[in-house]
């Protein structure tokens, strides 16, 4: 069974950040739902239910780092309030539900039923995940083999054998084939807990030992993340450095081999002309010897060129595999190229985030250094305050100076405090993508950011034995394909019923027939829905529903000026009104009808009689078609 494929996602380092997480803290906390998509972005519930209680959150928090890394794999994550979750891969290939029952909830149970009717992998794990993946050569089981490990499953649930396993560490694990057993998977990533709100110093009632405190846990906290933060850059920019010098020496190689391609194509082009010149001189040579009647010497010149023919003939392949050799060299250095573009690209995204991280870095610093300042002018102040009361017990000249520069000590300490404060100080707001209930493009039960296919990281949480290299051993998931669809019934869905006027077409209450499909109506412009012409746009509307003997009331006035009538009645018209100067119309007079800027010409083909396929079959006085012409009266 071959590896799901994975999905593009924003960079890691990105995706579950400080920033997400305080986001899908507060929609929580105010009853929202939240997802956390393989985009970065993190999208909330318009609609808000319960909060999220303390017990709820420590749960959630204890899967937040199962919803990071998913997230990061490629799914979207929504987690409600209530510490619900529902994991969905951008292509409908696996999803993870949670639950923080230790019963399985009526939305797992169903996941299980799908597996089963599908004949799609599932798996119970001790952690309140069921997990859901289909492969591509997954088959529905017989109704025999269904039935079977359904009633296998509700005598291991029924019996408290699914409990105490999975109370034990194990995970029940329902195959494709068949197959139930218990088996021992990797532990999931550790619990994260949501940043909290550092709470700001009192910059008046702070003591100097409060200041110190708050340095150095910035200074330690500092750091620690820049340490893991070169790492992370090393990492990152040594990969995308060595993909882009791979690729930059495999794109050198590439063109190397394109230029060599070309230049045998030319010299084998080159061989093949000599040959071909040579073997025309050996035909005239053997024409001549027969000519003289020396057939020996023909038959040695037949052979000579017969020979270089066929020695032209390789020349000419040699150099048609050449110079489809240099295409295809060219095409991999063009390739190659883009990618090392793209690795370069990557490599300067690492740098450009690294460079921010820093910056932030550098601010918590400055953030110690001020709080240490602070600390400083503070312990002063306060030491000059508690000299007072001797020195004004002991009337020493210069209390006052004391009592002014432990003021100003104290000013000074309350500013760098303040300057120290103003780093954590609230930033405008991130909003949250607001999303409806049933916008999730993952198929879950809230609005997640969608992800396109493709090649990447894949969830240790998923599945332990997928082969990020697309070979198997079996065991392992497989690319699921989404089947919730018939594409039999999409394409009926998608097909409208159509009508061609083609074929024979009568209307009963004129003489009116189509003799053959050459008058379909494409455009739609004359519905003859009930086989009368009617006029859809009311520029001829044939309200007595005939072609003939018609009124003044049947026909409306000409609006879009297909038909010339400058008296807008069509009957008893006066002969300057219409004449048929061209004897369009044969059995017309010539006065009386005149089509002398092409008015009727049918401009859009709707009704174009190529083929004189319209024709009078009634009475030649009806004023409705000459069969002689094929024109309408």
């Amino acid at each position: 069974m071959a590896t799901p494929r994975d999905i593009p996602t924003a960079p890691r380092d990105v995706i579950g950040d400080d920033g997400d997480l305080r986001l899908m803290r507060d929609a929580l906390r105010a009853g929202k739902r939240a997802t956390l998509a393989s985009d970065g972005k993190v999208y909330v519930s318009a609609e808000a239910g319960s909060p999220m209680t303390e017990e709820q959150e420590a749960w959630i928090e204890s899967k937040l780092g199962h919803v990071i890394e998913l997230a990061r794999s490629g799914y979207g994550v929504t987690v409600q309030p209530d510490g619900e979750m529902s994991a969905h891969r951008a292509d409908h290939r696996s999803i993870v539900l949670y639950d923080p029952d230790p019963n399985l909830s009526e939305q797992q149970r169903l996941l299980i039923e799908r597996a089963i009717s599908e004949g799609a992998q599932v798996r119970i794990h001790s952690d309140g995940r069921v997990e859901y993946t289909r492969f591509d050569d997954s088959t529905p089981p017989t109704g025999e083999v269904a039935a079977e490990m359904r009633a296998v499953l509700e005598a291991e649930i029924d019996s408290g054998r699914l409990v105490a396993a999975l109370q034990g560490g194990q995970t029940l694990d329902l195959s494709p084939r068949g197959d139930i057993g218990y088996i021992t998977t990797a532990p999931g990533p550790e619990p994260v807990l949501f940043p909290e709100d550092r709470k700001l110093l009192d910059s008046v009632n702070a003591t100097p030992e409060d200041f110190e405190e708050e340095a150095l846990g910035l200074e330690v906290g500092a750091g620690a993340a820049r340490m893991s933060a070169h790492e992370d850059f090393l990492a990152a920019t040594r990969a995308a450095t060595a993909k882009a010098s791979a690729a930059d020496r495999d794109r050198v190689a590439a063109e190397a081999t394109a230029t060599q391609a070309n230049r045998q194509a030319q010299e084998a082009d080159t061989r093949a002309n000599e040959f071909r010149h040579k073997e025309l001189e050996a035909w005239k040579q053997a024409d001549a010897a027969k000519a003289t009647g020396d057939t020996a010497l023909a038959a040695e010149a037949t052979e000579m060129a017969q020979g270089l023919a066929v020695r032209a003939t390789a020349a000419r392949l040699e150099a048609e595999d050449a110079r489809a050799a240099a295409a295809t060299a060219t095409a991999t250095a063009t390739r190659l190229a883009g990618e090392k573009e793209a690795f370069d690209a990557e490599r300067t995204a690492a740098q450009t985030r690294a460079k921010e991280y820093e910056d932030i870095l550098d601010q918590q610093e400055q953030q110690a250094a001020e709080y240490r300042t602070a600390a400083a002018e503070l312990r002063e102040a306060k030491r000059l305050e508690a000299e007072l009361p001797d020195l004004e017990a002991r009337s020493v000249p210069g209390v006052e100076r004391v009592r002014q520069a432990a003021a100003e000590h104290r000013r000074l300490a309350q500013e760098a405090a303040e300057r120290g404060n103003a780093y954590d100080a609230p930033t405008p707001p991130v909003t949250p993508i607001a999303v409806g209930p049933d916008d999730n493009p993952f198929g879950g039960d809230s609005a997640t950011a969608a992800s396109p296919p493709a090649e990447g990281h894949v969830s240790s949480l998923v599945d332990p034995s997928f082969d990020p290299d697309g070979s198997s051993d079996g065991d392992g998931p497989d690319d699921v394909t989404d089947a919730s669809r018939d594409p039999a019934e999409m394409s009926n869905e998608l097909a409208g019923g159509s009508s061609d006027l083609g074929g024979v077409l009568a209307d009963p209450s004129s003489d009116v027939v189509v003799l053959s499909d050459d008058l379909t109506d494409t455009a739609g412009d004359f519905a003859d829905t009930a086989g009368d012409f009617a006029d859809t746009a009311s520029d001829l509307a044939d309200t007595s529903h005939d072609v003939t003997a018609d009124t003044p009331s049947d026909f409306t006035a000409d609006t879009s000026g297909d038909f010339a009538d400058t008296s807008n009645d069509f009957a008893a018209d006066a002969p300057s009104d219409l004449a048929d100067t061209t004897d369009d119309f044969a059995t017309d007079a010539p006065s009386d009808f005149s089509d002398t800027t092409d008015d009727f010409a049918d401009t859009s083909g709707d009704f174009a009689d190529t083929t004189a396929d319209v024709a009078d079959i009634g009475a030649s006085d009806d004023g409705g078609f000459d069969a002689s012409s094929g024109d309408v009266g």
